[in-house]
């Protein structure tokens, strides 16, 4: 069989792009991540095919991802610093959940490129997921929550992509923080915090929950076996 040693990753913030790519350092044979585009990019030519290059693809459940991503505020996403909830409903204001003026701080949109603007950060999520399920190119999409509970599937999945340096020695997601940078999980508090279902919507008020039943694409949930609500 040909393998590939010859990565892209892709996903968005939050997802496990560091922690992925430094599983697939250690225990593959990799010859060269490609970077070019940005891990994180907005836009991406879904028709372009390289042959030679396996895309991975990194997805999180939306609720737990928003969760994360209320934690720091990127670079590559901005909302207006007045929401407490990363442009989900305000729990401080009690304002109407369908406020039109307030939908407008609820805007998410990409520093530089303009053109992208979405009115919820939900909207990014589902664009971002469509965008990676057109990519033409060879792709292994991976669940972060698979990564933590069921990481032999994962594992059994790449190898059939890509070859291991040693067949004999059993891969292992490493412990520590995949992030120096930012407040995130190491793999034991993460794996308590995931396994934990009723972290997933008790940070969410009933409004919350309204908005997301109505922005979510249930389609996509369905495909990656989430739990509705």
């Amino acid at each position: 069989m040909t393998y590939y040693n010859k990565v892209k990753i892709l996903g968005l913030m939050n997802t496990g792009t560091n922690l992925i790519k430094k599983t697939l350092h250690n225990y593959y044979k990799i010859d060269e991540f490609v970077f070019n585009p940005w891990k994180h990019t907005w836009e991406i030519d879904t028709n372009v095919i390289d042959k030679e290059c396996i895309y991975i693809i990194m997805v999180k459940d939306p609720l737990y991802w928003i969760l994360s991503m209320m934690k720091v505020k990127y670079n590559g996403m901005h909302w207006d610093s007045n929401v407490q909830h990363g442009v989900l409903y305000d729990n401080t204001d009690n304002i109407h959940i369908y406020n039109k003026e307030y939908n407008k701080k609820r805007l998410l949109y990409h520093e530089n490129v303009k053109t992208k603007v979405f009115d919820n950060i939900l909207l990014t999520w589902n664009y971002f997921i469509k965008m990676y399920l057109n990519i033409s190119n060879p792709k292994i999409i991976i669940r972060y929550e698979d990564i933590l509970l069921n990481p032999e599937k994962v594992f059994k999945n790449i190898d059939y992509y890509i070859e291991r340096k040693n067949k004999e020695k059993s891969s292992k997601i490493q412990l520590k923080k995949s992030k120096s940078f930012s407040d995130c999980r190491n793999l034991v508090e993460a794996t308590k915090f995931y396994t934990n279902k009723e972290n997933r919507i008790k940070s969410f008020e009933k409004k919350d929950i309204e908005y997301l039943q109505k922005y979510i694409s249930i389609d996509i949930m369905k495909l990656f076996n989430y739990d509705l609500f």
